[in-house]
């Protein structure tokens, strides 16, 4: 996943770190297949301290039709991948997803809170999670959500995307999560690399929660653009696969634990606007 929306921004902050990095792309390296995975325990490509693992089918609502591969992706390769690992004796760094839970809980989910997730996409990385669990390998699961960064897509971008020609925009008000920008992901990561030791379930998500419509309003003001924003609810914007309704994740563990802090949703979304403008430019 080194060419994705976060891995585009954690191969510079890993380089800048001093790690010697193999990227191979889905092309070189197919997580899904046992060979390519025994790869890893036959030293192929070294001797790795860390196998870090950005690669995952990501489409929701897609994945209610297409198992094959949102299981393949999800699930069995990272079982594959941590089988690898375990014979090579290196730690595995994986990245899992809000969506594990049915988000039914009116607060913060902790790492303790019961999993039970509602469509194919989460259950398929809850499986992903059980798989690394019972491989016998050094392990570090990081559960995030609602990326948004420069290098690919993301709900912010979709916005400003939609936003032009000054069109009114609905936006879905009543769904919560913790929004979380790839370049703080990326220092957390980068940090978790050299903790060695630090093994593992951490969520590790941005600090503010808030609704789509909320990010949209902000995204906008910080870009400058005054569309109008109307509320709407879940049921009024039917989708394929069931989302939980509040899928915002309590980060404090993995605080605790020394991990950098991510910058304020503020912050984060006005980094993220600038850089949008530049591209414009």
């Amino acid at each position: 996943g080194s060419a994705g929306l976060l891995g585009s921004d954690l191969l510079p902050v890993l380089e800048q770190a001093g790690h010697e990095i193999e990227s191979p792309s889905h092309l070189e390296f197919d997580i899904t297949s046992a060979e390519d995975a025994a790869r890893i325990a036959t030293k192929a490509f070294g001797e790795l301290d860390a196998v870090i693992n950005l690669a995952a089918y990501t489409n929701v609502d897609g994945a209610e039709g297409d198992l094959d591969a949102a299981y393949g992706v999800n699930a069995l390769g990272p079982g594959l991948l941590a089988r690898g690992c375990a014979m090579a004796g290196c730690r595995l760094i994986h990245i899992s997803t809000d969506y594990v839970f049915d988000g039914t809980k009116a607060a913060l989910y902790t790492e303790e809170d019961a999993v039970m997730p509602l469509g194919v996409y989460g259950k398929s990385k809850l499986e992903g999670e059980e798989a690394i669990r019972a491989s016998g390998a050094k392990w570090l699961i990081l559960r995030t959500s609602w990326l948004f960064g420069i290098h690919g897509k993301s709900f912010p971008r979709t916005i400003l995307s939609a936003a032009a020609g000054g069109k009114e925009l609905r936006v879905i008000a009543d769904q919560y999560g913790t929004p979380t920008y790839t370049k703080d992901l990326a220092q957390v990561i980068a940090w978790a690399v050299d903790e060695l030791e630090l093994q593992g379930l951490f969520h590790a998500t941005g600090s503010e929660r808030i609704s789509w419509h909320g990010i949209a309003e902000r995204t906008l003001a910080f870009a400058g653009l005054e569309n109008s924003l109307v509320p709407i609810s879940m049921s009024d914007w039917p989708t394929t696969a069931p989302r939980p309704k509040n899928s915002a994740l309590d980060s404090s563990k993995l605080i605790a634990a020394g991990a950098p802090a991510h910058r304020s949703l503020d912050a984060a979304l006005l980094a993220f606007t600038s850089e949008i403008r530049k591209e414009s430019i």
